[in-house]
């Protein structure tokens, strides 16, 4: 399974923590968000990863190294992403667009269980959206109509979650197919101004089928704010393990393999 994660943006409402690094490498509990996102791809069976860098990429580079052992990893580098919106990041990616495809943002912690019945799904296109005691107000809610399931967006919390199917993960499961036309439609896209990714997203979920998984068990955040960050810590502490188990793994594999070479 292959996922293509974007962390190209300057993370306005975390500065000053974000104004020299991308916010996928401030620290949860000790590890980068990186790192946990990283541990919990690999818990979950995903086995190559593409990141679209863009701010404080140097810094971002010489964190995925160490996975790079376990995990096929690609860069691209997002130059514009002071220009063009999110919907170029993906777009840049897009040679990695032709096949099952997760999509995911890179400020999320989910719960590896989450992402497993992510990419397990037959789908076309599998979304995930649940309440939450927590939060009674969201950026992105998912709505049932007539036609399909669709996306409300609002930055900066605005929607009510009452009404919804619940507040959206921005991870995404994409068929051969649904991620063909994704393809298709962004090459048409004009980059500048007010995204539309999420609009393509309710567009395709309008023709495809659409498998919804509730999200409301299993922990999960997108670190937006400093209070995100703050309550980031109880949801990877969910997990069950740390980093450390995963890169010890890594540590002990390429000794064995060094050894082996020696001999």
């Amino acid at each position: 399974m292959r996922a293509i994660c974007l962390c190209a943006g300057r993370s306005s409402r975390l500065l000053p923590l974000t104004l020299q690094v991308h916010k996928s490498a401030l620290h949860v509990a000790g590890w980068p968000v990186l790192d946990w996102q990283m541990s919990a791809f690999m818990a979950a069976g995903i086995e190559e990863v593409v990141f679209v860098l863009g701010h404080g990429v140097h810094q971002m580079r010489r964190l995925l190294e160490p996975w790079r052992r376990a995990l096929e990893v690609h860069v691209i580098e997002n130059n514009e992403f002071d220009r063009k919106n999110l919907d170029f990041s993906l777009f840049c990616a897009r040679e990695f667009l032709d096949g099952p495809t997760l999509y995911y943002e890179g400020d999320l912690l989910v719960h590896p269980r989450l992402l497993t019945s992510l990419c397990r799904s037959g789908s076309d296109i599998t979304i995930a959206a649940g309440s939450s005691a927590e939060v009674a107000c969201a950026d992105m809610v998912v709505h049932r109509g007539s036609s399909g399931y669709y996306l409300e967006c609002e930055e900066h919390g605005a929607l009510n979650t009452c009404g919804s199917q619940g507040e959206f993960v921005c991870a995404v499961h994409f068929s051969e197919i649904s991620i063909a036309e994704l393809r298709s439609k962004l090459m048409s896209s004009a980059f500048f101004g007010p995204m539309h990714l999420y609009e393509l997203f309710s567009t395709l979920m309008r023709t495809y089928p659409t498998t919804l998984i509730d999200s409301s068990s299993e922990p999960w955040i997108e670190i937006d704010s400093a209070i995100d960050l703050e309550r980031a810590p109880a949801i990877v502490k969910s997990f069950g393990f740390q980093p450390s188990s995963y890169l010890d793994q890594l540590s002990l594999q390429l000794g064995r393999v060094r050894t082996s070479s020696d001999t």
